[in-house]
C-alpha cells in the first residue's frame, strides 16, 4: 500500500498540489501513522524523530497558514458586502 500513496503523493506534488517533497515519509505515515515511521529500519533512530518532527511542522505550517488565507479570504469577501 505504501508505494502506492508514496506514487500518489509524487503525482500530487508534481500537479502542484501538495509541497510534500518526501514522498515515502508522507507516504508512511499517511499509512501507518507515526509508527509506521518509528518502526523503519532502514533509519537510524535519530533519522526517524527527525522526519516524524519535519512532517509535523510542516503540517502545522500548512494548517495554520490555510486558516490564515481563509481568514483573509472572509476579511475581503466581507469589505466587498459593506
Amino acid at each position: 500500500m505504501k508505494p502506492y500513496v508514496s506514487d500518489a503523493f509524487k503525482l500530487a506534488h508534481e500537479n502542484g498540489e501538495t509541497h510534500f517533497t518526501n514522498y515515502d515519509t508522507v507516504a508512511s505515515f499517511a499509512v501507518y501513522g507515526q509508527l509506521g515511521i518509528l518502526l523503519d529500519t532502514t533509519l537510524s533512530g535519530t533519522e526517524r524523530v527527525e522526519q516524524i518532527r519535519a512532517f509535523l511542522n510542516y503540517l502545522l505550517y500548512w494548517r495554520v497558514k490555510s486558516f490564515w488565507q481563509a481568514i483573509d479570504k472572509i476579511l475581503e469577501r466581507n469589505k466587498k458586502l459593506m
